[in-house]
């Protein structure tokens, strides 16, 4: 599985060419960026989500017609159900910002934003963008 901006967008564009020869349309496709969770502490998926983002923009960008798909809640597997819902529902807002099409997802695992205490929210936003922010900052 593609870990970095740069695998993800090679993949799906390697499937796209493979794709087109068989005579696939673009707007028949659907690429899954795939996403690795942030709640396993382990250092080497701390920008995943980023990772994700990143590759659902550049494909956006290159394919406009092509779509983009993710099973949202990997991202957040292995938290607590209330800190779930919360990153679930920052981290779709930013892919479907980036240009994501189609997401697997329990709809009433979401929250909206107006429905998240804003600090939360940030905290989230924090987690998904990789801030860290130190105690000598």
């Amino acid at each position: 599985m593609a870990k970095s901006v740069e695998d993800k967008v090679a993949v799906a564009e390697r499937l796209l060419t493979l794709a087109r020869e068989y005579g696939l349309p673009d707007e028949d496709l659907f690429v899954d960026c795939l996403t690795f969770t942030l709640g396993s502490g382990e250092e080497e998926f701390r920008a995943s989500a980023m990772a994700t983002i990143d590759a659902i923009r550049t494909l956006h960008e290159r394919h406009p017609k092509i779509n983009t798909l993710l099973g949202l809640s990997n991202v957040s597997f292995g938290l607590r159900p209330a800190a779930r819902q919360v990153l679930n529902s920052v981290f779709l807002e930013a892919a479907r910002e980036a240009g994501l099409t189609s997401a697997i997802v329990h709809a009433t695992k979401l929250r909206p934003r107006s429905a998240v205490d804003p600090a939360l929210w940030t905290i989230a936003e924090d987690l998904v963008f990789d801030r860290r922010r130190f105690a000598t900052q």
